[in-house]
């Protein structure tokens, strides 16, 4: 279990004073402070702007002897979970039809996370930092998830058991996450009994399912496939590989090294590259993929039916156009390992600047902003590569 610390300029709450500094805060991050104050929170019944009540939830959190017992990096997780837990809804929040909502608040807010550590404290480049990085991202994409788990114990043990392996199974990429953690968020998010309730349930649940502090266990890496994508019901069955082969799928931002990587891994694969089909047909980057994307799932195809194991390289950054990738391929039986590369800020602006095809830096910002990466979930294999 880690304990060190990650080295950034904002002051956490520690025994034996347990106080936030919430003038450094502000200090360190005043336009997001700004945001927060002058954003309805849809949650409120008092009308009170999000930064109010953020700050009410960090408060109850260090109160919480369970958030006190965490080990020193633990807690830095948790607190910042808790005050970019609802950060998402300044960028969501609307009125329709005399109601306030903030729809998909937690994804955005899980995006501007990621976001925030990566660029303003640079957080990136190893596993150390990636790990922090989406371990807070993790936990303000999920904390709601906790306060309705009411629901899902209405559905069945099977389906509460499922519930709490699927979400815990995020920690095997991401050692720093754990439902432990995540349930401490929730009790300090529970502005109810009810809500209270259901936090605690979640625990026990996961507790009784030995994932509240680690990942599941599996087999390997076919049967944990089969029963996160809902085909075994049994988390423990092993389950045959009736795949015919691995399509290999690259992820990562411009500039991380894809190409470099290839070369020293997989020479030997045949390859489909979004960048090499908008040479040879002449289209730029800034203008319409149509052809680009068809001819690549035209030549895609052609390999599945071949039962030919290919790579496919691009970005990749979202998880819609995964999917849509992963669709093709389960079609054909093929199985997939997605490779996620990363490399830190200033190496991925040299190697991009170094590029033959240069991608504006202003289009490599927007994509590390709305960047999500693959999880455990999508495919057979996944990997955290960092170059």
């Amino acid at each position: 279990m880690k304990d060190d610390m990650i080295n950034i300029p904002l002051p956490m709450p520690t025994a034996p004073n347990w106080q936030i500094g919430w003038t450094a805060w502000e200090a360190e991050w005043p336009e997001l402070f700004a945001d927060m104050r002058r954003t309805r929170d849809v949650s409120a019944t008092d009308g009170s702007d999000v930064l109010a009540n953020t700050q009410a939830a960090c408060e109850r959190l260090i109160g919480l002897p369970e958030f006190r017992s965490l080990n020193d990096r633990q807690r830095q997780i948790v607190f910042l979970a808790c005050f970019l837990h609802d950060v998402g809804k300044t960028l969501t929040t609307k009125r329709i039809k005399r109601q306030w909502i903030a729809p998909n608040h937690d994804l955005r807010g899980a995006e501007l996370a990621r976001y925030s550590l990566w660029t303003d404290y640079k957080l990136a480049g190893t596993m150390d930092m990636l790990s922090f990085r989406e371990a807070v991202s993790l936990l303000v994409q999920h904390h709601e998830k906790l306060l309705m788990f009411q629901d899902v114990l209405k559905q069945g043990d099977a389906e509460a058991t499922f519930n709490v392996m699927s979400l815990s199974s995020h920690g095997i990429l991401v050692e720093d996450f754990s439902l432990q953690l995540l349930g401490v968020l929730g009790l300090a998010l529970a502005k109810t009994t009810e809500e209270s309730d259901a936090c605690k349930r979640f625990m026990e649940t996961a507790e009784h399912a030995e994932c509240l502090k680690e990942p599941p266990k599996f087999a390997d890496e076919t049967s944990r496939f089969a029963f996160l994508s809902r085909k075994s019901r049994d988390a423990s069955a092993v389950v045959a590989d009736d795949t015919w082969g691995e399509i290999v799928m690259m992820a990562g931002l411009p500039g991380t090294g894809k190409d470099t990587w290839i070369g020293r891994n997989h020479p030997e694969l045949p390859m489909i590259s979004l960048d090499e089909i908008r040479k040879e047909i002449h289209v730029l980057p800034t203008e319409p993929q149509e052809p680009v994307v068809s001819l690549a799932y035209s030549r895609a195809r052609e390999f599945l039916r071949n039962h030919t194991s290919f790579l496919w390289n691009a970005t990749n950054i979202s998880t819609d156009i995964r999917n849509r990738q992963l669709s093709l391929f389960a079609q054909y039986g093929a199985a997939v390992r997605i490779v996620y590369l990363e490399t830190s800020v200033d190496e991925q602006y040299r190697r991009n600047r170094n590029r033959v095809a240069v991608v504006p830096e202003e289009a490599v910002t927007r994509m590390r902003r709305h960047l999500v990466l693959p999880t455990i979930h999508e495919a057979r294999k996944v990997e955290y590569v960092m170059v």
